[in-house]
């Protein structure tokens, strides 16, 4: 009974992972899609400022569910230190763990610093 119940679990998590998954890479296509376009128009302003409003929106959704896969690919092992790097869900490397302290901090740092970046962009885009 425990096995099929561990199993079920197992497939529940699979099934979140892949539909996480398939956010984080529409983010990343959105996002591409975005430079494309002002790569074509870079003389229109309006598009410009949307674009980069759009892309810091969705750039702050991909680091949000980017944490919210860690948390639940890497479950919290009680007793033990949680490791500043731990191998990246998707691809090849290594990625700050955001149950670790500091690398929550650094996490948090991260989405601060482009709020920052892209508000300063946006600041200067509607003040010309």
């Amino acid at each position: 009974m425990n096995d099929l119940h561990h199993k079920e679990n197992s497939y529940h998590l699979q099934k979140k992972l892949a539909i996480i998954d398939k956010i984080m890479v529409t983010c990343l296509i959105l996002i591409m899609l975005s430079v494309m376009l002002l790569l074509v128009t870079r003389d229109n302003g309006i598009i410009i400022f949307f674009s980069t409003i759009f892309v810091l929106f969705v750039s702050l959704i991909l680091i949000i569910t980017s944490i919210y896969r860690y948390w639940i690919a890497y479950p919290k092992v009680p007793g033990l230190r949680e490791p500043l790097f731990v191998p990246k869900t998707i691809g090849l490397g290594w990625a700050v763990n955001p149950r670790n302290k500091l690398g929550m901090s650094i996490t948090i740092l991260t989405v601060l610093l482009i709020i920052i970046v892209f508000g300063t962009i946006i600041i200067q885009m509607v003040s010309s």
